[in-house]
């Protein structure tokens, strides 16, 4: 599969704080084969290699292997999230498993009309089945079946080989009206909790007009919006746009079925990435994929009509009952597989602790990377450095912060300390998740109250946005966007003695990502706390002196004697004393 990408922005964005209009237009790169003047291009992240089947089939569950049944036991398959599945084209709702999409979701934009705007494809219709497919059986259902699922659409062409997943847009309208519907406007006074987009293209430019935008409406609504790595393989800085930005979950692929989905697959892209912003160009100084799950080996809905990229499709019922299977892979579904099981968050979020802070995107993220599981090879960089364990990488460069755990995300998510009150750190369990603030030059800490246990392993994930603004489109089609301030702050952990702490353990210190991540074992038993620490900002025009960000941690207490047991033994020991007693006299 062939990625395009778009030129790199050189003059754009100029300035202090570069708030100008910025014309989509300024943005356009060649499209071969394809329209040669789209403003926007792009490509789906996903490649198969099948033919349409019937069904049922029978293989590995991705849902039970990502740990979901853990949810769907506390009656917990998203019915109270709405997602939103953001591709070139339109899933198709007459699909058996997607009849339930009930919002389509693009621009109505008059100078669009006699474009492709708004037809069905079969790339979305993949994408939003993984996400959110409902069925009798396991294979049709998506991670969060229950859901609530809109489909959004952005290409207004696309290339010209028979069933291609190249597309481009020629209006900025085309581009931002769904993505803007989904997090901001909303649809009759609802907006979606959980974003999906399964596209890119291959420049690795994050400062970039698409990149800027969606960052800042995440910042703006505090929505979880997940994009595919891409599926450009295992060379660095291999990850594109809009991905590459600073507020998404970005996720690489993990295969093969056979082997339980634990290897990242050798098309799955990866990191080192380079870092661009209005500070410059850093070059690979991120590791920009977040976390990992399963991508290939998938049985996903059949559209075989002739619009989108299907144009050689033949099939004019377009196959309501029939699916892809075996050879399905790429980045494509391994992100609608973590957004469903963001959406499963958001669920449980709502019903748990009434929203609010529990479901904001940074919570969602810090949940998703705490609870993941390690894979053999995995590196975040960590060394220890005068007797502190460190990273300045935060994640694995292929891995992130490992593979998708719904099962241990549950209980990282629901039980412990779920939100501390007020915004300043304070006493936490041993497991769980708060929504606070630091301000600048400050820190926030957290004392875990049980004594953790020596040699067992503490994991702990810091979030934050990167604090982007959208200011809207123009009816020409005229993005307006600016990246107003990078907060970098920092993850430590230390030894206390009586609610002081008294030796630094470990710390993360990324400077060029908005995700600090520690998995480390405890060097002894005793007590321990986070702290959560500005360490400075690597721009800022808008006077930013706070930032907002979401802490998740999970360790292993310490095992103490039951309390009638420790009664029993008191007895026993005066007892023993009392014998001693009338022996020596």
């Amino acid at each position: 599969m062939k990625f395009f990408s778009l030129l790199a922005l050189s003059s754009v964005f100029v300035g202090t704080a570069f708030a100008q209009a910025i014309p989509i237009e300024r943005i356009h790169g060649p499209l071969a084969p394809g329209p040669k003047n789209g403003e926007g291009v792009g490509v789906g992240h996903g490649v198969s290699s099948s033919s349409s089947l019937g069904g049922p089939f029978n293989g590995l569950s991705i849902g039970q292997n990502v740990g979901a049944n853990r949810f769907y036991n506390a009656g917990f398959t998203g019915t109270r999230a709405i997602a939103s599945s953001i591709e070139a084209g339109l899933a198709w709702n007459s699909h058996e498993t997607l009849t339930h999409v009930n919002t389509l979701l693009f621009s109505n934009d008059p100078s669009l009309a006699g474009s492709s705007i708004g037809q069905f494809d079969r790339h979305a219709t993949w994408v939003a089945q993984a996400l959110a497919g409902r069925g009798a059986n396991e294979y049709q259902r998506g991670i969060a079946f229950g859901s609530t699922l809109w489909s959004g659409g952005i290409a207004t062409s696309y290339g010209t080989p028979a069933f291609s997943t190249s597309f481009g847009w020629s209006n900025g309208n085309a581009f931002i009206s769904p993505y803007a519907t989904s997090m901001l406007t909303g649809v009759n006074g609802q907006t979606a909790d959980v974003i999906n987009s399964s596209w890119g293209n291959t420049s690795p430019n994050n400062f970039n007009v698409f990149a800027v935008s969606l960052d800042g409406m995440v910042r703006q609504s505090g929505k979880t919006l997940v994009f595919s790595a891409g599926n450009q393989g295992s060379g660095a800085n291999t990850i594109g746009s809009p991905a590459n930005g600073h507020n998404a979950i970005v996720v690489g692929a993990l295969g093969p079925d056979t082997g339980g989905y634990q290897t990242i697959t050798g098309f799955s892209s990866r990191s080192p990435s380079d870092y661009n912003g209005p500070d410059g160009l850093t070059a690979a100084a991120r590791a920009r994929v977040d976390i990992t799950a399963p991508g290939q080996n998938m049985t996903l809905a059949f559209y075989g009509g002739a619009t989108g990229g299907n144009n050689g499709g033949t099939d004019t019922s377009g196959g309501a009952t029939n699916f892809y299977s075996f050879n399905t892979a790429g980045t494509s579904f391994a992100a609608p597989t973590v957004a469903g099981g963001a959406a499963l968050i958001v669920d449980a979020g709502k019903a748990l602790f009434g929203g609010g802070n529990s479901v904001d995107g940074r919570v969602v993220k810090s949940i998703i990377q705490t609870s993941a599981q390690k894979p053999a090879g995995w590196s975040n960089g960590q060394a220890l450095i005068s007797g502190v364990i460190t990273t300045n990488q935060s994640l694995d460069f292929a891995y992130g912060a490992g593979r998708l755990d719904l099962d241990k995300g549950f209980d990282v998510y629901t039980t412990g300390t779920t939100d501390v009150a007020g915004l300043g750190g304070g006493s936490v369990s041993n497991l769980g998740w708060d929504f606070g603030e630091v301000t600048q030059g400050g820190f926030s800490d957290y004392y875990i109250s049980p004594e953790l246990l020596g040699g067992s392993t503490l994991t702990t994930t810091l979030n934050w946005f990167a604090n982007s603004n959208y200011g809207g489109v123009s009816a020409g089609g005229t993005i307006t966007t600016s990246a107003d301030s990078f907060t970098n702050l920092g993850l430590e952990v230390w030894a206390t003695a009586g609610a002081v702490p008294t030796t630094k353990i470990a710390e993360s210190t990324s400077l060029f990502l908005t995700t600090q991540h520690l998995n480390f074992a405890l060097p002894g038993s005793g007590s321990y706390m986070l702290r959560v620490k500005w360490l400075g900002e690597r721009y800022d025009f808008v006077n930013n002196n706070s930032e907002r960000f979401a802490l998740s941690w999970n360790g292993t207490a310490n095992p103490v004697p039951e309390p009638s047991l420790m009664i029993g033994m008191g007895v026993g020991i005066a007892s023993l004393l009392r014998r001693r007693r009338k022996t020596n006299a």
